[in-house]
């Protein structure tokens, strides 16, 4: 999201709500669906259709200049004791050969500077994302998007994100206010991509607008889009994300109150998915809303893979929880009703090994992260968000979800926990997990994952120490090898030689792995990284793929 220091802090003050509630999620968060929850009450407010984007282009409006870095943050005494449970042990992975494959693919994504070239906003960090199709790599940061062939040949762009949404009447079409998403819907050969907008100003909004945008086609260069925005309410959504399911696209946001910045809990909807495709059916009905308090982290699931969800299964929400009690990963399962509006849902607490959450200790500008002098320490992810993607696979029918966040080791470490859930007639369980921590004196978080057809894992993430500049690197196992272990081991997408300065510092907010759907064999991965140290943080993103040579 992009706003000035100094502006919405809410969600690091709202944050403190979450903190002081977390003990009594032992007992499992309470469900609201449907109407109005605590001002979350999204509905669609408007819809059309739009020419190629090279069109739109011509009539987009460029924001007015200006460098700014994401979310203030309170001072660290406000922040009470932990209530966090111990850090993990027996779980973490401190060696794996070097096996990893190297990568066939690597180009330069989209930095800093084309950034504000594009959209006339700066902003820290870059929020990268990116997703592959047939032909396509698509990239978006906080507020711009570029087209590449799979080659890594800029097709379109950059430009930025509100071009999609140009001509409307509305904040889509003047706002990039941040954390962009894009997917692209093997099911329908179609793309998707998401913002949002906080009018009047990102620094005294009165509302959120979620930006979506559905292609036309599959050529997301010269096919249209069906553009469309949903109202959440007077409230603040950040950290929305998407997911590609049968039924629905899933979002989810975390909640904010605009008044008193009170942390509000998840909130979830689902959009009608089929409509939105083919608008000729008619306008999309009522999104389905969940929200789920004291609960902070939730991302929906995101179908990878040829074989979609049987018809009538559930969508799912996770989160991990960090219990006195005893950790658990939190599944909210969701069965959109578009007719009545409301969704039904049940929510489901997995046992999982012990991880502890808590690290950065909740200080420090929530930054623990060292780099090399003269660089400042990162933030770390602390507090349990979930890392993008949460991934759905119908593998055999057998249902799978991956899930990854950051945590805090033994050693006061950074690591990449991931585990592997499956389900089964007694219900989801963890069927594999671990903690990917190299016992080198080096941080690794930011994570995020996918599996291959034949369930073979890639885990991507940023590794920095106060000795190694952050670079970008992944980690990975074949099905074959030991349960909960990467033991292919580690290999490098872009080494980093610069280091952030001056960047409030903020790093990531995610990444993003994906599977080729030409293939299901390969993987493609994209992050940030540093070339330079300048005085201004010009970040730089890479975007790269691998696979396994058994994988055919």
């Amino acid at each position: 999201m992009v706003v000035r220091l100094g502006g919405l802090h809410m969600q690091r003050t709202g944050f403190l709500v979450l903190i002081s509630l977390v003990l009594g999620l032992a007992a499992g968060p309470a469900l609201a669906a449907g109407g109005v929850q605590g001002g979350f009450a999204p509905r669609l407010i408007a819809r059309d259709s739009a020419p190629r984007l090279a069109v739109l282009e011509r009539v987009a409006v460029k924001q007015a200049s200006k460098h700014s870095v994401l979310r203030g943050v309170p001072p660290a005494s406000l922040f009470g004791a932990s209530p966090f449970g111990p850090a993990p042990s027996s779980l973490v992975q401190t060696a794996a050969a070097a096996a990893m494959p190297a990568p066939s693919v690597s180009f330069e994504g989209l930095d800093q500077t084309q950034q504000e070239a594009a959209s006339g906003a700066a902003s820290v960090p870059p929020d990268t994302d990116g997703d592959v199709g047939p032909n396509h790599y698509v990239q978006i940061v906080n507020t711009a998007i570029a087209i590449y062939n799979k080659s890594g040949t800029l097709l379109f762009g950059p430009v930025a994100t509100h071009t999609l949404w140009a001509g409307m009447t509305n904040a889509c079409a003047t706002h990039d206010d941040g954390d962009g998403i894009v997917l692209y819907d093997r099911f329908a050969d179609r793309w998707v991509i998401t913002q949002f907008a906080l009018p009047p100003n990102p620094e005294t909004p009165t509302k959120t607008l979620q930006c979506m945008a559905v292609s036309k086609t599959g050529d997301p260069v010269s096919g249209g889009w069906y553009r469309y925005v949903i109202n959440e309410g007077a409230v603040f959504g950040d950290y929305p994300k998407l997911g590609i399911y049968r039924n629905g696209y899933y979002l989810s946001a975390n909640l904010y109150s605009l008044s008193s910045g009170a942390f509000l809990g998840g909130g979830l909807f689902v959009m009608d998915r089929s409509r939105m495709l083919d608008p000729t059916l008619g306008a999309p009905r009522k999104p389905n809303t969940v929200r789920v308090p004291n609960v902070y982290g939730l991302i929906p699931a995101d179908v990878d893979g040829p074989t979609p969800p049987a018809a009538g299964r559930p969508g799912y929400y996770a989160a991990p929880l960090d219990l006195s009690t005893g950790d658990r990963i939190l599944l909210v399962k969701v069965t959109p009703n578009f007719t009545t509006g409301t969704p039904a849902m049940t929510k489901v607490r997995v046992p999982a090994g012990s991880f502890s959450l808590n690290l950065c200790n909740f200080g420090s500008n929530f930054a623990c992260i060292p780099e090399p002098s003269p660089g400042e320490r990162l933030d770390g992810l602390s507090g349990g968000q979930t890392m993008y993607r949460l991934v759905y696979l119908n593998q055999g029918g057998t249902e799978k979800l991956l899930i990854t966040f950051s945590v805090k080791t033994a050693s006061g470490l950074a690591g990449e926990r991931w585990a592997e859930l499956r389900n089964s007639p007694t219900g989801w369980a963890v069927f594999q997990q671990q903690t990917f921590a190299p016992a080198d004196g080096q941080n690794r978080w930011l994570g995020s994952i996918a599996m291959d057809k034949h369930s073979d894992i890639a885990l991507g993430y940023s590794v920095s120490s106060a000795t190694l500049a952050p670079s970008i690197r992944y980690a990975g196992r074949l099905a074959a090898d030991p349960p909960g272990k990467l033991s292919q081991g580690e290999g490098t997408l872009q080494a980093g030689t610069g280091v952030q300065r001056n960047g409030a510092n903020r790093w990531g907010d995610y990444s993003a792995m994906s599977i080729d759907p030409s293939d299901d064999c390969t993987f493609w991965y994209t992050n940030e990284y540093y070339p330079a140290t300048t005085s201004f943080p010009l970040w730089h993103t890479r975007v790269g793929a691998f696979r396994f040579p058994s994988c055919t």
